[in-house]
């Protein structure tokens, strides 16, 4: 059976588990289910028929538990005053989904029939982007850095063309490609517009890219390349790792590696 919460409990402890989840970072999927239950909201989603849910993972966790105590004509009312309060604490909610970005996941809330929904998606922080960097700039094993950092579908089985399938947690997905031996060549995936370091606000697109940016060089040192026509990019040896924010301001992020230059006995002859 589903719970049943307070709206005095809902407008006092939505806004604290926000700001938790986005200030730590809850940086996994059972950590976030953790802050749920301590916050005293149910750690999945539940059904009135009371049947047992598959224990399957994916992208998101999503909870609508009952509301008492609110009349079905304050809803829309309560709700703003609610969404106010989150973005005082968080900063603006963003796209056409009107999400709040907290770093591992984004949220999305409503307010309406008697009921809570809070919706999280897991998607890569920019704390995760740049741990990924640090240990792929150092030298790590390409293949150690996906399996650390969980970057694809662990024991998934490579495409025809290279590419291991995505990892369930992350929405939108990451591309891994593998080169003919079996090691891992080149990372890549998307981040949402907005994206910013942990606990960190921004009045701008603008002002998020440029924190993200000095974040990244916190951890990595200063970029090799950042130009009006080239996106900041950090090289080490035969590795790089590239952040580019697109037109949509969706951000790119990319690791790559050079292919190692072919022995004299593998060059191919030139006639005469």
């Amino acid at each position: 059976m589903r719970s049943t919460l307070t709206i005095e409990h809902v407008l006092e402890q939505v806004p604290v588990l926000l700001e938790r989840v986005w200030k730590e970072p809850l940086d996994s999927r059972e950590r976030l289910a953790e802050a749920l239950l301590a916050h005293g909201f149910p750690a999945q989603a539940e059904y009135d028929d009371g049947l047992d849910l598959e224990e399957e993972i994916n992208a998101y966790l999503w909870i609508t538990p009952r509301v008492s105590g609110l009349d079905p004509a304050d809803e829309p009312a309560t709700e703003k005053r609610l969404r106010n309060t989150l973005s005082r604490k968080l900063g603006r909610a963003v796209g056409s989904d009107k999400h709040w970005d907290l770093g591992s996941f984004r949220v999305q809330l409503r307010l309406a029939r008697g009921e809570l929904e809070l919706r999280f998606t897991g998607q890569p922080s920019l704390a995760l982007t740049r741990s990924v960097a640090e240990d792929w700039l150092a030298g790590m094993d390409g293949n150690e850095v996906v399996a650390r950092h969980g970057l694809a579908e662990p024991g998934g089985e490579p495409s025809d063309l290279g590419f291991l399938p995505g990892p369930a947690w992350m929405s939108g997905g990451s591309l891994v490609r593998l080169n003919a031996d079996g090691r891992c060549e080149r990372i890549s995936y998307f981040t949402d517009p907005g994206t910013m370091p942990p606990g960190v606000k921004a009045p701008s697109d603008d002002d998020a890219y440029e924190k993200s940016i000095a974040y990244l060089r916190e951890g990595l040192g200063p970029c090799d390349e950042d130009g009006l026509f080239s996106p900041p990019k950090w090289t080490r040896g035969d590795r790089s790792f590239e952040y580019r924010r697109m037109r949509s301001r969706t951000r790119t992020v990319t690791f790559s590696e050079k292919p190692p230059a072919p022995r004299p006995s593998e060059s191919v002859a030139v006639p005469d």
